[in-house]
């Protein structure tokens, strides 16, 4: 399974309340796979749609330059 890639990530939450029917990617970033993802079932408060965003220690569109994916555990704190 490639976590680098729509389906990669759709199969990992196809058994989480986050199931998706459906990961576009969002444009803009370098260092992660960042998507879109609409619910199979939306979330108790109501939500259809998230936002998924996926690290490694690589990049997603920018070759050559590799950044730690530990760099975003502070980052996430302030969220």
């Amino acid at each position: 399974m490639h976590l680098n890639t729509p389906a990669g990530l759709q199969a990992l939450l196809s058994s989480t309340p986050y199931a998706c029917i459906s990961l576009l990617p969002l444009t803009g970033g370098l260092l992660n796979v960042t998507l879109r993802g609409t619910l199979v079932v939306p979330l108790k408060d109501g939500t259809s749609t998230v936002i998924v965003k996926h690290a490694e220690s690589f990049p997603a569109l920018a070759e050559g330059i590799s950044w730690d994916a530990v760099r975003l555990v502070s980052c996430m704190r302030h969220y």
